[in-house]
């Protein structure tokens, strides 16, 4: 008897059923991918308000769109960071249809909704067909995760006691944090990295226009652009540079340096005070970063020198400009003399001292209206403008401590990734994500959190990871 071939038919049998195994595991775990996203898209789009027929109607074209995520998760990275010029530019109005939300309670769309959208159904298919890859990325960033489950947990608690606005203040104020999780098992290269800091250049490019327009039409300085879009712009300014001390750019060397003034003046020009500490506190870090670079130190130096010189010329020979100024620089050193600063800090003092006295461990949930009175009597329902302070109330101390520890982490790991990449672009993204998410929390003290600060923050972990020995530029 052929014993050898014998056991060779065997062995080759048994590959035969392990292959047909595994393709059918593959199918069951596809159907059960395709039943939860179908699922997953009429309870969301019905809970919205939209009809069942035209549900019938769209779901073809969700199931293309999702296929082309799923097959090139980076587009849809790549789309949040582009609907970040519209959120950004647009926030007063958004800020309006919100408070229309909140009065008549109903469930109204945003800008971005429907990039959260497809980004839960992706993380929903990613967990059904690529589990190693997001396990791998939780695994990476273990307090990211905690946090992330924090939001969860309280959103699906809360939503029982406060129904639609847990979801909805799930969404506006902590869904940003899903960025670099999505980011992490969708950027594969650098190629991808690149990109994505493009984009955000990009973005700083769209809203220096707007504001640009804005400023000929005869809008006032202050109303030129928000907060959020003059961070955005901040950041990419802390890019450019980081680009150039590394020896590389963004764009070209030319063109990065005609942004750099652009988006300076665009800075300065609507007087946002968390912004200019935060441009401070990271023009310090910059030169502390780069302290063994004399040449490039001498140069920021220089460069800081002359736009305080053309600042002092604009304040003399424009006395209306010069006066708005002054009033705003001096909210700076005294609070309580500036009426936006001192309302805000009333809020502060009397939301955490009923924190304090109520649920300081576990906060209040998402879901529930903030309420203040101001020294006036005025009752006030809007956010406190403190990043700190909203996770403090809304998830309490539990929740500040999972993101002082996230935050940690997140340094510890990028700096250590720091001492391993050599001089070149993916250097400078790694570097300019340390940076820009350092000087955030500065910005956090005078308002909420913002996508932008995910972006690099997703950023540097993602160049982190893709470390090239070979990647030199002189």
């Amino acid at each position: 008897m052929d014993w050898v071939g014998i056991t060779s038919d065997v062995r080759f049998l048994a590959l035969e059923l392990e292959t047909v195994g595994t393709l059918a595991q593959k199918n069951v775990m596809r159907s059960l991918a395709f039943v939860l996203v179908v699922s997953v898209t009429l309870v969301i789009l019905q809970y919205v308000g939209i009809q069942f027929l035209f549900l019938i109607l769209l779901i073809p074209i969700l199931a293309l769109i999702i296929f082309l995520f799923y097959r090139r998760p980076q587009y849809l990275v790549y789309l949040w960071a582009i609907l970040e010029f519209p959120a950004a530019v647009l926030q007063e109005d958004i800020n309006e249809v919100q408070r229309a939300t909140i009065q008549h309670r109903a469930f109204l769309l945003q800008i971005m909704d429907p990039v959260y959208f497809f980004v839960f159904v992706q993380l929903i298919v990613f967990v059904v067909l690529r589990r190693r890859e997001i396990a791998r990325a939780l695994r990476e960033n273990p307090f990211l995760s905690l946090f992330l489950l924090l939001i969860l947990a309280s959103v699906a608690f809360y939503t029982s006691l406060y129904g639609k606005s847990a979801l909805g203040e799930g969404r506006k104020y902590f869904f940003h944090f899903f960025f670099p999780l999505l980011a992490a098992v969708s950027i594969r290269d650098h190629r991808d990295l690149r990109r994505l800091m493009s984009i955000v250049v990009f973005v700083g490019i769209g809203i220096s226009m707007l504001g640009i327009i804005r400023l000929l039409m005869g809008s006032g300085m202050y109303h030129v652009i928000n907060a959020e879009a003059a961070l955005i712009l901040l950041f990419c300014i802390f890019a450019l540079l980081v680009f150039e001390a590394n020896g590389s750019a963004i764009t070209t060397r030319l063109l990065d340096t005609a942004m750099i003034l652009l988006f300076t003046l665009m800075i300065i020009l609507p007087r946002h005070r968390s912004v200019w500490l935060a441009a401070v506190f990271g023009l310090l870090l910059l030169l502390g970063l780069y302290r063994k670079q004399l040449l490039y130190v001498g140069k920021i130096a220089y460069a800081t020198l002359m736009a305080l010189a053309l600042l002092g010329a604009v304040l003399i020979t424009s006395p209306r400009f010069g006066s708005t100024f002054t009033q705003s620089a001096e909210g700076i050193l005294n609070p309580t003399s500036d009426k936006t600063a001192a309302w805000r800090i009333t809020g502060w003092k009397q939301q955490l001292g009923r924190l304090l006295g109520e649920n300081f461990l576990i906060g209040e949930g998402l879901g529930g209206y903030y309420s203040w009175r101001t020294e006036s009597g005025q009752h006030v329902s809007f956010q406190p403008h403190n990043g700190y302070l909203q996770i403090l109330l809304k998830l309490g101390l539990v929740g500040l401590l999972v993101y002082g520890l996230l935050v940690v982490s997140f340094f510890r790991r990028a700096l250590d990734a720091l001492r391993k990449l050599p001089r070149g672009p993916t250097k400078a993204i790694v570097e300019a994500g340390v940076l820009n998410f350092a000087v955030s929390h500065v910005f956090l003290m005078g308002y909420g959190f913002h996508l932008v600060m995910f972006t690099f923050f997703a950023l540097a972990m993602c160049g982190g990871r893709l470390q090239h020995p070979r990647e030199i530029v002189s």
